[in-house]
């Protein structure tokens, strides 16, 4: 078959031509083959184009577009606080679409042992609206519904007696097929105290005083004034503080020890107590170990007969209880004129201020020329501001 010829220019088919050149136009002639070639190029560059303006289409429509509007979904009504964020002032609006919006001005203080009023307005379908609140850190947290006071009003009041530390807390609503939308997590700061000693444990001797400090701490800006007290101090031992009521701050503590009060160390109970408004009272408290002390003197004889110019010879015993710590001095008084006497310690240390006993000889010489008659002694024992007086008799023959 002959190859037939066109002429691409003045669309001639087999038109005249001389050495394969239109006679017409003098433009060079395409065979039918390579006139096929260039229409399939030209449609195979047609499909390539309609491909690439489908395939931005195809994924506008197949790829899901994001939703700004909240799912609904069937929560579980656990008591566990939220995670602690940071409370910012004002009203707090919390919505889930179609569920209900709950507004509330958060409470952030409180002080302890006062009641904390919780309110929110709840619009929208909601049935139930609780309140769950517990220890800001540890401890077991409680759900309430609250309590319906007008239209979309709601209230509950934390009691006094669980208002004990920080507290965490958030609100909840559901509806009646079990949707749930929560507030975030809010703290309230509770105001307290506490009463600290300035030491552990501390010493007075029997009819003396002695001083020391507590410390009223402020928990959380607490600035109200307390009432202190002190238990378990014996008969005989009175205390007292430079201030009471006493505010925020130190206290100077005066412990008094009359001459009946028993040696020995008691554990002192001082309280400090808090009436809030309406309220039942708070107390703080701390032990402090007061040791009364006081040293003992012992003679015998308590009488001796002698001649003059002669010895006498007692046995002084001087104990010094727990916690009397200064040493302690003995001398003689209304000794016969030109008498004198020696003391002799069995353990010296007591009578430098070690705790314990010692036996001490005394023995009074008194000059051939004493009178006969008898002559009260004097054994005076000073230490520490205490004075003890023991008295002999001692009969010239």
């Amino acid at each position: 078959m002959p190859t037939r010829r066109h002429c691409i220019s003045c669309g001639f088919e087999n038109p005249p031509y001389v050495q394969n050149y239109c006679v017409n136009c003098g433009n060079a002639l395409a065979s039918e083959r390579r006139r096929w070639a260039r229409w399939q190029i030209l449609a195979l560059v047609l499909v390539i184009g309609l491909v690439l303006l489908a395939v931005p289409t195809f994924l506008m429509v197949s790829t899901p577009s994001p939703t700004t509007t909240e799912s609904l979904t069937n929560q579980s009504t656990t008591t566990a606080i939220l995670p602690t964020q940071t409370l910012s002032l004002g009203t707090i609006v919390t919505s889930q679409e179609s569920l209900g919006v709950i507004s509330s001005n958060p409470v952030s203080v409180g002080t302890i042992g006062t009641p904390i009023q919780i309110s929110a307005t709840v619009t929208g379908p909601v049935s139930t609206v609780t309140l769950v609140y517990g220890p800001e850190t540890e401890g077991q947290t409680t759900e309430v519904p609250m309590n319906p006071i007008g239209a979309g009003e709601f209230s509950y009041v934390i009691p006094s007696n669980q208002v004990t530390g920080n507290i965490a807390y958030y609100i909840k609503a559901s509806d009646s097929t079990g949707r749930q939308v929560n507030t975030t997590t809010y703290h309230i700061v509770v105001a307290d105290f506490n009463i600290l000693p300035q030491t552990s444990s501390f010493t007075v001797y029997r009819t003396r005083y002695a001083v020391t400090n507590i410390q009223l701490v402020s928990i959380n800006e607490f600035t109200q004034p307390v009432q202190l007290s002190a238990t378990g101090n014996p008969s005989g031992l009175t205390i007292t503080f430079s201030r009471n009521p006493a505010p925020i701050g130190s206290v100077s503590l005066n412990v008094t020890a009359d001459s009946s009060t028993p040696c020995g160390t008691y554990p002192i109970v001082l309280v400090a107590s808090y009436l809030p408004p309406q309220s039942p009272e708070v107390t703080r408290q701390t032990t402090l170990d007061v040791t009364v002390a006081d040293f003992g003197l012992q003679v015998a004889p308590t009488s001796v007969i002698m001649q003059a110019g002669s010895t006498a010879t007692f046995s002084v015993t001087l104990t010094l209880q727990k916690g009397f710590v200064d040493p302690v001095s003995i001398t003689l008084l209304n000794l016969p004129q030109g008498a004198t006497y020696v003391l002799t310690a069995s353990n010296p240390t007591v009578l430098a201020g070690w705790s314990g006993s010692t036996t001490i000889t005394l023995q009074i010489t008194i000059p051939p020329s004493t009178v006969a008659g008898t002559y009260p002694i004097l054994i005076e024992a000073i230490g520490g501001g205490l004075v003890h007086v023991l008295t002999v008799q001692l009969t010239v023959a």
